[in-house]
């Protein structure tokens, strides 16, 4: 009835996001940004959509234009470096990864930012300033196995064997699933043998 009313859109693409139906959830989203294509939150939930459906260029469009809107939108920003730095990876998605994330640690030094941050450090090949932000982000959020798994990647490219083996066992004796589970337990039993 009013198709500039955004929290029914929101409420009807998160219904079909929890249903496990992102495809329809792109299209009702799609339909409630052409009514309000300045709606933050609306991109914000397409990049959702579009990540669960495994549409990575889609998402990293998606949370630019979140970004075009507030640019101080600290979640859009670390999902899309988040993003850039696990599914794009070449030096110029680093760079721009690294310029969203940048002061996460002065602004938002929230456990995931630094993380992120961190992350993109390790990738760029900045081991020891990858370390002292992953060791920040896992000290308070002991328990999150993303944390852990970046973390003890950093040290075992890093040689540090001891430090990497107790940092990844932990990531894998969570439940809860995360990106890289595969490659800890190749590390950890090439570590063995």
């Amino acid at each position: 009835m009013n198709p500039k009313w955004i929290t029914p859109w929101l409420d009807w693409g998160e219904l079909w996001l929890t249903q496990k139906k992102p495809d329809q959830a792109v299209q009702v989203i799609q339909t409630g940004l052409k009514a309000n294509p300045d709606s933050e939150e609306l991109h914000m939930l397409l990049a959702s959509a579009y990540s669960a459906l495994g549409q990575i260029d889609n998402a990293i469009i998606a949370y630019d234009g979140t970004l075009r809107l507030n640019p101080r939108n600290v979640l859009a920003a670390n999902n899309l470096a988040v993003l850039l730095v696990d599914y794009k990876g070449d030096p110029q998605s680093l760079q721009k990864a690294f310029a969203l994330g940048r002061d996460f640690e002065k602004d938002v030094p929230y456990p995931l930012f630094l993380d992120t941050l961190g992350w993109v450090r390790f990738k760029m090949g900045q081991q020891e300033e990858a370390i002292r932000l992953m060791k920040d982000a896992v000290a308070k959020s002991p328990e999150v196995p993303t944390l852990n798994y970046h973390l003890g990647m950093a040290y075992y490219k890093s040689g540090k064997t001891s430090e990497a083996r107790a940092y990844l066992s932990k990531a894998l004796k969570s439940a809860e699933p995360f990106q890289g589970r595969q490659e800890v337990e190749q590390i950890l039993s090439h570590m063995r043998g």
